[in-house]
């Protein structure tokens, strides 16, 4: 890594990789999740709008593990589900959290989604992350968008991310679209890659979490296996069900090769009755866990 500097009288030197590592804990804990909260038309009948059960899912985890510090929603609003996320993370009382959205747009139009949960119907549904303000650090929004395919307006498609320079870390959020849009799909998945690649040249860890809507062995996927390795590391846990009892793996989470030891990750299956039963959203919550190395 980049970056050395003098140690008190001049007598040596320390690697700036290991300064991060020291105020870093043990082991970090991702947790990412489509939560199925800003489009009624997509998810009416699914506990729609109950903002305390769906990211009460979320922050029990934080409240049992320690090492949960990365969180990342997709599906999700600025205001009435980022805002009573930060509100309810630091309620724990285990350290501050910084919370970022970033805005969805149409593909073909450009313009912002209407959060329909939000009794104010602000325009702002879109992909949410926190991040746990590690000792020593200084989280802060690292704006992030993906190229435009066909002719489409520019800046549609978006990460929402957070950076710490002196603890030299980058996570990201994303939700792909679903559907015809296989070329935004690969287009914006490259991209991710490209620039997770270029953080990781400069000595930061990353992690990055979503729904990519594709499975493992999609093609357009596959640019996130360099460079990265996949928390469920074989590949077979479901995360998203369709209405017809299709299971399929479209949800990740991905650390950095630099930086992370593999502890475990997989899907979660598990939590109250509502969320066990599919009636909290049609995805279920993708866990990775690691171990810091130099």
């Amino acid at each position: 890594m980049a970056g050395l500097s003098l140690m008190a009288g001049g007598v040596g030197t320390v690697n700036a990789a290991e300064q991060s590592v020291q105020s870093l804990p043990r082991d970090v804990r991702a947790l990412t999740w489509n939560i199925c909260g800003a489009s009624w038309t997509a998810c009416s009948d699914l506990s729609f709008g109950d903002r305390q059960a769906k990211i009460g899912e979320l922050v029990d985890w934080a409240k049992r593990d320690p090492r949960v510090s990365v969180v990342m929603l997709n599906e999700s609003c600025g205001a009435y589900y980022g805002g009573y996320l930060r509100q309810q993370l630091n309620r724990i009382g285990r350290g501050s959290w910084k919370v970022v959205h970033a805005q969805g747009k149409d593909i073909e139009k450009g313009t912002p989604f209407t959060c329909d949960a939000d009794p104010r119907k602000r325009k702002d549904a879109g992909i949410t992350i926190a991040m746990k303000r590690f000792r020593g650090g200084n989280p802060q929004q690292l704006p992030m968008t993906f190229p435009s395919t066909g002719g489409r307006p520019e800046g549609t498609q978006v990460a929402a991310c957070i950076k710490d320079d002196p603890n030299r870390i980058v996570a990201c959020a994303v939700h792909l679209p679903a559907g015809k849009y296989a070329d935004q799909r690969a287009a914006s998945t490259r991209s991710l890659h490209d620039q997770l690649k270029a953080w990781q040249d400069k000595g930061y860890r990353t992690i990055a979490g979503g729904d990519f809507n594709m499975e493992p062995d999609a093609d357009d996927i596959q640019p996130m296996y360099q460079d990265n390795f996949e928390a469920d590391s074989d590949r077979k846990g479901w995360t998203h069900e369709t209405d017809n009892g299709n299971r399929r793996k479209i949800d990740y989470v991905f650390f950095s090769d630099y930086g992370w030891d593999l502890l475990n990750g997989n899907p979660i299956y598990t939590g109250t009755p509502r969320y066990e039963a599919g009636r909290l959203s049609d995805h279920k919550i993708m866990q990775g866990t690691v171990r810091v190395s130099p």
